[in-house]
């Protein structure tokens, strides 16, 4: 009789470590946050149709105009490319 108790608790005892305890699982989410874009642009160039002075000759003034002109397009260039880089990364809504 004290045999079948004995092994009657220990198999209560071992059926309690069966059971499943609840299982805590960790996971990584990422979720996107909204950063302004902000460039960094240098200073605005000062051109040079706005120092040179008016009474120049035609030819000083179409050559101050084509270095303006040229230094004009570098800065849309520069204006394009941190638009573009801003566009490439929208913040979701």
């Amino acid at each position: 009789m004290a045999r079948l108790v004995i092994i009657g608790g220990a198999a209560l005892l071992l059926t309690a470590c069966a059971t499943p305890k609840e299982r805590i699982v960790y996971q990584r989410v990422e979720v996107p946050i909204f950063q302004a874009c902000a460039p960094k642009l240098g200073e605005k160039p000062v051109y040079p149709t706005l120092l040179a002075p008016v009474a120049t000759d035609v030819f000083e003034q179409m050559r101050t105009l084509l270095v303006e002109r040229d230094m004009r397009q570098a800065r849309e260039r520069e204006l394009e490319a941190a638009v573009s880089g801003c566009a490439a990364h929208p913040p979701d809504s």
